[in-house]
Formats: structure tokens, C-alpha cells, sequence
């Protein structure tokens, strides 16, 4: 996250542009090589990725919650209403 701000400040301060491209993923079963765009960097994606990241945060601090990303409908709603209470 810290990166992705970083070469958007450089953007729009030093006039640089970043070329569409390709990044490799590392997962447990191998590596995933997916295009990115200059458009991935952008600060727009910061909540996005905020919220991603409490999520799974979320997730992973219960595991038994893992069973929702098998009923998505409960999990965006059970997600909402925490986010209600935060907000």
C-alpha cells in the first residue's frame, strides 16, 4: 500500500508516468501473472483495499467465520453492519 502511494505521489509531483505491465502473485499453489495498469496504483483504491484488508483480518481472526465466503449475501451483511458500528 505504502508502494502503490508512493509511485502516485511521484506522479502527480515529478510529472513520471508508470507503463501498463504485469505482476506475478505468489500463492501456496504457484505463481498467478496478472496486468496491472497505472490505474492499480491510484490513490482511488485506498479504501478499497482498507477495507479488504479488515476483512480478512476479520476472517482469519475466527476461523469458523471462513464458512461465510460460502454464502456471500450473509458475509457482505454481517460485514455492513460492523462497518456501521465503526463508522
Amino acid at each position: 500500500m505504502l508502494w502503490a502511494a508512493a509511485v502516485a505521489l511521484a506522479q502527480d509531483d515529478l510529472g513520471v508516468t508508470v507503463d501498463d505491465g504485469k505482476a506475478e502473485v505468489a500463492t501456496r499453489d504457484g505463481v498467478e501473472v496478472v496486468d496491472v495498469s497505472r490505474h492499480h496504483l491510484g490513490p482511488y483504491w485506498k479504501g478499497a483495499v482498507a477495507r479488504t484488508e479488515m476483512l480478512v483480518e476479520w476472517l482469519a481472526a475466527k476461523p469458523e467465520r471462513r464458512t461465510l465466503l460460502s454464502a456471500p449475501d450473509e458475509l457482505v451483511r454481517r460485514a455492513a453492519r460492523r462497518q456501521a458500528r465503526i463508522a
